[in-house]
C-alpha cells in the first residue's frame, strides 16, 4: 500500500509542475520564447520541447503503445542539444502547451498500471550510466526533471524583464 502511495504522490507533484509550467509561460509572448539571454541557458521554446521529450520517454519506457515523440526530435530538444534563437525552428506556445499537457495526460494512468512491471527492469544500455533501472529514470523525469527547468524559466523570466 505505501508503494502505491509513493506512486500517487509522485503522480500527484508531477501533475502540480505542469500547473507551474503553464503559469511560468503564460504571460510570454510567443514571438519571444526563444530569446536568448547571456548567461542563461535554455529558452521557454526549446525547455517546453525538452519536457516533451522526457515525457514521451517515460511512455516509450514503459512500452505505451504510439510514437510519443512525434515532433520533438531529440536532436533538437534532447540531452546535450544547444538551444536556438530563431524563433522559426520551434511550434508555437500554444502547441507546446498542448503537446505537454496531452503527454502528461497519459503518464499517470500509465505509470499507476505498468509501474510494478517495469520499474526494476534494466534501463536502456544509452541511460544505464545515469540510471541503472527504467524506474529509476522514470522516477527522476516525474520528481525532478520539470521542477529543475522550471527554475532556468524563472531565471530567463528575470533576465527577460
Amino acid at each position: 500500500m505505501a508503494h502505491k502511495a509513493l506512486i500517487d504522490l509522485t503522480i500527484e507533484q508531477y501533475a502540480d509542475t505542469q500547473k507551474q509550467l503553464h503559469e511560468m509561460v503564460a504571460d510570454v509572448d510567443d514571438a519571444k520564447m526563444a530569446q536568448q539571454f547571456p548567461g542563461i541557458a535554455n529558452h521557454p521554446a526549446w525547455t517546453l520541447g525538452h519536457l516533451c521529450t522526457g515525457a514521451a520517454l517515460i511512455l516509450t519506457l514503459l512500452d505505451e503503445p504510439g510514437n510519443h515523440f512525434a515532433g520533438f526530435d531529440t536532436k533538437v530538444y534532447g540531452p546535450g542539444s544547444t538551444p536556438v534563437s530563431e524563433r522559426s525552428k520551434y511550434p508555437s506556445k500554444v502547441e507546446l502547451l498542448g503537446a505537454l499537457t496531452r503527454l502528461h495526460a497519459q503518464i499517470g494512468p500509465v505509470v499507476r498500471a505498468k509501474h510494478a512491471d517495469y520499474f526494476d527492469k534494466p534501463s536502456p544500455e544509452y541511460l544505464r550510466a545515469f540510471a541503472p533501472t527504467v524506474g529509476k529514470i522514470v522516477f527522476y523525469l516525474l520528481a525532478t526533471h520539470e521542477s529543475f527547468h522550471i527554475g532556468q524559466l524563472a531565471q530567463w523570466k528575470r533576465a527577460s524583464k
